[in-house]
């Protein structure tokens, strides 16, 4: 008899019994599978875990990695869990850090004002003193309260050259070239046989014609005279 694998001791008793269907099936081929069957049973049984070389090791090795790795399971924990605070190394110091510093934050913005807020005059230190200092726009002033103002209307010894050059200046209408040393100032006038020259820029000059208007210059105020005459009170 001889030893056989799993596959071919399978195709022996498949052969066997597929005869069954030819006829009979004699006690040697029945003794024949068994006996191949026990002999390949006992060559397996037959040899220990020490017998196979390496076998006894790769087993034990086997098992200390299984136990290896159960232990490392065990210090593990499983997959989707949760902490407690406690268990998160300086988690509660630091929740507790970031409360005081929001705390402190709200306490300062609740002291700030709105980006666009309005304030009364008294809240802006020393705002209503520099006020009071202040004149109102559009407010008048006497002619004593300027202090640095050319006079109104030319002189006729101070400005003797300018009057003159009214005499000899190139008009295109009622606008005028005049050139004199020195220059008109912007604004400043003059009065002459019902025309009444005005500067308009440092020499050109504009004109008026006030046909039968009379024009007073004077320090004193205005006194007389008819409706469309012109009083100027200037300082002396």
């Amino acid at each position: 008899m001889a030893q056989r694998t799993l596959s071919e001791l399978l195709n022996q008793i498949n052969t066997l019994i597929t005869s069954l269907g030819g006829g009979e099936i004699s006690g040697a081929d029945v003794r024949s599978v068994l006996t191949d069957i026990r002999d390949s049973f006992f060559s397996l049984s037959d040899h220990g875990v020490n017998q196979i070389q390496g076998l006894s090791a790769t087993l034990a090795s086997l098992q200390n990695s299984i136990t290896g790795l159960q232990s490392a399971l065990a210090d593990k924990s499983d997959e989707g869990h949760g902490h407690e605070i406690a268990e998160v190394n300086n988690l509660a110091t630091t929740l507790s850090t970031l409360s005081t510093q929001i705390t402190g934050l709200q306490n300062s913005l609740a002291g700030k004002a709105d980006s666009n807020h309005t304030q009364p005059i008294s809240s802006i230190i020393n705002l209503e003193a520099v006020l009071d200092q202040k004149s109102p726009v559009g407010h008048p002033h006497d002619s004593e309260d300027i202090t640095d103002a050319v006079t109104l209307f030319l002189d006729a010894t101070a400005d003797a050259a300018l009057i003159t050059a009214l005499a000899s200046a190139t008009w295109t209408g009622d606008v005028g070239a005049v050139t004199a040393s020195p220059a008109w100032a912007q604004g400043r006038m003059h009065y002459d046989a019902g025309l009444l020259y005005v500067a308009v820029d440092s020499n050109i000059i504009a004109r008026y014609r006030l046909d039968s208007r009379n024009i007073t210059v004077s320090t004193s105020a205005a006194s007389g005279g008819n409706d469309g005459d012109l009083w100027f009170q200037v300082t002396a």
